[in-house]
């Protein structure tokens, strides 16, 4: 009996040792010995991105993943991203005039936001050509193609929406605390404004008194008179006169605000301050234009957010 139990009691811890053995022993997963796709010699794409008539091209690569599919998941999507790129580029080629003047950067903004939206659309009919498994570095290459007919078209929509977006649309500006005159420093700012909305694509037109309200904020149907009208009014506030200690320099300052209005909103506005500096027997208003070129670097900064989130 006593033979019997100790014959059982080895056989079990046999059978325990070896259980442990095999739990011990790492897991020999795909992804682990990187052999999940067929072995094969490099191809020539690997090593040089391969130009393919009629098609936009995409290589991308991934490494190794705990899992075979999330590997393959990441190499395809780098791929598609490389191609998003080129597409972008291509798409913005055709706006090179209009992003140049464009002191704001909302045409570039625009056409990013547009084409990626529009462009992870379009990937949807993108095709893998081919991937290879590098073994030795277990990193997956991924072959990627699109038709460049199918881009084309999108790219013509794009275009079509980024020009009616920013050649659409006119500005009648106001100086509100004198709508029939500006003074010289409302007038060299209104004029810099000017040249930065006409970068956009957006055409000036003269002020008429009877829009005045618009430009104030007060939205009525008589706004919308003016189809695709940005309303714009101005305060010019003159603050204050400062000599330098030594009696050379002359600094005077005014306080610019105003809003740029389309429609029943607000798609801009600003308050800052206008310092100008100049000897001290400089006139005054030699010394405002100063002021005035010192409001236009901030409006301009100002004016490049607001734009951008703008319809």
């Amino acid at each position: 009996m006593r033979r019997s139990c100790a014959v059982a009691g080895r056989i079990l811890l046999s059978v325990g040792a070896a259980t442990a053995a095999i739990l011990l022993i790492p897991s020999l997963s795909p992804a682990a010995t990187c052999d999940y796709l067929p072995e094969k010699e490099m191809p020539p794409w690997v090593e040089k991105r391969p130009e393919m008539p009629g098609y936009y091209v995409g290589v991308g690569t991934a490494s190794k993943r705990d899992k075979p599919e999330d590997q393959i998941e990441a190499s395809q999507q780098n791929a598609y991203s490389n191609m998003s790129k080129e597409i972008t580029v291509s798409v913005k080629s055709t706006f090179t005039d209009m992003i140049r003047s464009d002191e704001t950067g909302g045409v570039e903004h625009e056409i990013e936001s547009v084409t990626e939206s529009r462009v992870q659309q379009l990937l949807r009919d993108a095709k893998v050509r081919e991937k290879w498994l590098d073994r030795k570095h277990c990193v997956l290459w991924t072959l990627a193609t699109v038709s460049r007919e199918s881009v084309a078209e999108v790219q013509r929509e794009i275009e079509e929406q980024i020009r009616k977006k920013f050649t659409s649309k006119k500005l009648m500006v106001f100086a509100l605390d004198r709508p029939g005159k500006p003074n010289d420093i409302e007038a060299r700012v209104i004029a810099a404004l000017e040249k930065v909305m006409g970068g956009l694509g957006v055409k000036v037109v003269a002020p008429q008194a009877k829009y005045l309200s618009c430009a104030q904020g007060e939205y009525t149907p008589k706004c919308d008179e003016q189809a695709d009208t940005i309303f714009g009014g101005f305060t010019l506030e003159y603050q204050k006169e400062k000599l330098s200690d030594d009696g050379q320099f002359k600094a005077r300052f005014h306080k610019f605000g105003g809003a740029l209005y389309f429609k029943d909103r607000k798609v801009s506005g600003f308050n800052v301050q206008c310092r100008g500096v100049g000897n001290a027997g400089q006139s005054a208003g030699a010394i405002d234009l100063v002021a005035a070129d010192s409001c236009v670097a901030d409006i301009k900064k100002k004016l490049k957010t607001d734009m951008q989130g703008s319809e």
